[in-house]
Order: C-alpha cells, then structure tokens, then sequence
C-alpha cells in the first residue's frame, strides 16, 4: 500500500474517532468516509465495496433521521450506527500495517 493510502486510512481513523467522542456529526462523518473513499488509489475495489456499504448503512440511518426529523437517534439507530463504524474499523485496521500505541494519533 502506498503512503498516500496509509494517511487516507489514518485520516478516516481520525474522523471516526471525532464523531464517537461527539466532536462531529454523522453527517460530517459520512462525507469524509466517502471523500476518502474516492481518492484512495491502491486499495482493491472489493475493500472499497464493502467500506461503502458501511458507509451507506450510515447514511441510510442518517436520512430516516432527517426524514422523520429525529433531534436524536434512538437505541436501536445507535446500535446499528456502531455496528457499521465498527465493521470499517475492522476493515481499515486490517489494511493498515500493525503500529506501535505511540504512534497513532490522537
């Protein structure tokens, strides 16, 4: 894997990190998956399906959510949105090579 796609994935750590600590949206969360998702350059294709799939998964709870005008997720929605981050951590940590607790960023 290049360096490029080694930051781009680090990158996508980083923003998920930010939502799970409440810093950012689900909305903002989603755009910059797909963002990153897009200008990845040596990641095989089936990698990249199944990290949008995910991604989807997010964006369809997100989009009930605005339709039915929801102020906040319910149980269930919570459930199903960390269930899909934790399925694109699984496939990003399993790209990237093993790091050392320092050396991943905050």
């Amino acid at each position: 894997m290049s360096e490029y796609d080694d930051r781009q994935l680090k990158l996508m750590l980083s923003f998920i990190k930010n939502y799970q600590l409440g810093h950012s949206s689900l909305s903002s969360l989603i755009c910059n998956l797909n963002a990153l998702l897009n200008v990845l350059e040596d990641i095989d294709k089936k990698w990249i399906d199944l990290v949008t799939g995910y991604s989807g998964d997010l964006e369809e709870v997100y989009a009930v959510g605005l339709d039915q005008e929801k102020k906040e997720y319910s149980l269930r929605d919570r459930e199903f949105i960390n269930e899909a981050i934790q399925n694109i951590l699984i496939l990003i940590h399993a790209k990237l090579p093993p790091q050392k607790e320092e050396d991943i960023e905050n």
